[in-house]
């Protein structure tokens, strides 16, 4: 949900942000540095190019969230027909943090995502994990490393509460957990 809904040119991946939060901090601080490109071209020779202007870019939605909650019907059908149980849960919600603020836009969207997404659980059948319900009134410090991704922590916690929603779905003679 968030990730479909970044700019084109945030082409990291989710493995590329394993940072502490003082590092990420740190990293923009020096990505966006006048003062430390400076330094870092004179000490590599590099040639100085003139910055550029910012150009606006055009904000789109990769995926409009009729198409979303179509994809997720067709994912849980095709699912079904191999005889899966599938749990639908939409990501932590966004937030703004130290190291990332959220687009406006994007955090006017989200609640459209996740109604989609609760909306597919119903007509398909699957089971729904509202995970942002279960986070709501935790502190995101604790449980953020950015706007998006889950602390260690985070992690734990989102493999807990998958842990007890997945359990009731298990076969009664799996004893794997």
């Amino acid at each position: 949900m968030g990730s479909d809904r970044r700019s084109p040119m945030d082409s990291g991946e989710d493995k590329d942000f394993v940072y502490s939060p003082l590092r990420s901090r740190l990293n923009a601080l020096a990505v966006h540095s006048a003062l430390l490109g400076f330094l870092r071209d004179q000490v590599t020779g590099r040639a100085r190019t003139p910055r550029r202007p910012p150009v606006e870019q055009a904000w789109v939605s990769r995926v409009s969230v009729e198409d979303y909650q179509a994809n997720l019907e067709a994912m849980v059908a095709e699912a079904t027909a191999h005889r899966a149980h599938t749990i639908l849960m939409p990501p932590m919600p966004l937030h703004d943090s130290s190291a990332d603020h959220v687009d406006g836009r994007e955090k006017a969207l989200e609640p459209r995502y996740q109604q989609a997404m609760r909306a597919a659980a119903d007509a398909s059948g699957a089971a729904y994990l509202d995970l942002p319900a279960r986070v709501e009134g935790l502190d995101p410090g604790d449980l953020y490393l950015d706007a998006t991704h889950p602390t260690p922590r985070g992690h734990l916690l989102i493999a807990v509460l998958l842990r007890d929603a997945v359990l009731p779905h298990l076969d009664a003679g799996f004893t794997g957990m």
